[in-house]
């Protein structure tokens, strides 16, 4: 009966030990990955490769022969004269956004006076997109003036930085001729958001 007795408990004692052993023989865990909504605009140089250090567009009409021979009543459209360091407005995301553009006038010309108004306002400023062939690009505005308050474009998630076709030369100036003499000055900000 002892050995009996002896056999069984070896037994149970074997049973308990062996499963004990081999609930340890594996451990898991979880990898948990979270990644974020990434939606970044920039104003790329001419080069297309970084981002431009001071992207400024110029009318400058001093000596034009066109602006001089307006008849004061018809809005005529003038190209841009310099497009220094601004080569286009990208976005990169991996989400739907949205682009909005506001603009403000600044306080003061270049020569520390107040800006003549109301002969030159933002309405005059008008910008034409090319066309940027992106498929990321979903809804781009053909025109807009710089009193745009909606989207002026939209889309989805970009394979790298994408134009939303606005460059240096999609601006464009109405004058007519009767605009007070100054130098008008306007900040203007590209802002990406969802959706």
């Amino acid at each position: 009966m002892k050995k009996l007795t002896a056999l069984i408990s070896t037994t149970i004692l074997g049973l308990i030990a062996s499963s004990a052993f081999a609930a340890s023989n594996t451990a898991s865990h979880n990898v948990r990955v979270e990644i974020p909504a990434v939606m970044m605009i920039r104003i790329a140089d001419t080069t297309g490769n970084n981002a431009a250090t001071n992207p400024t567009i110029v009318f400058n009409l001093l000596n034009s022969a066109g602006y001089q021979g307006l008849d004061g009543s018809t809005l005529t459209s003038f190209s841009a004269t310099n497009t220094n360091e601004f080569g286009a407005v990208e976005v990169l995301a991996n989400t739907g956004w949205n682009v909005n553009v506001s603009a403000t006038e600044t306080a003061t010309d270049t020569g520390g006076s107040t800006i003549p108004s109301p002969n030159m306002d933002l309405a005059r400023i008008k910008i034409t997109p090319t066309s940027t062939g992106d498929p990321s690009i979903t809804n781009p505005l053909t025109s807009f003036d710089l009193t745009e308050t909606g989207a002026i474009a939209s889309g989805t998630k970009t394979s790298g930085w994408k134009s939303i076709g606005i460059e240096g030369s999609s601006y464009g100036v109405l004058l007519n001729g009767s605009e007070t003499p100054g130098t008008y000055v306007y900040d203007v900000t590209y802002t990406i958001a969802a959706p």
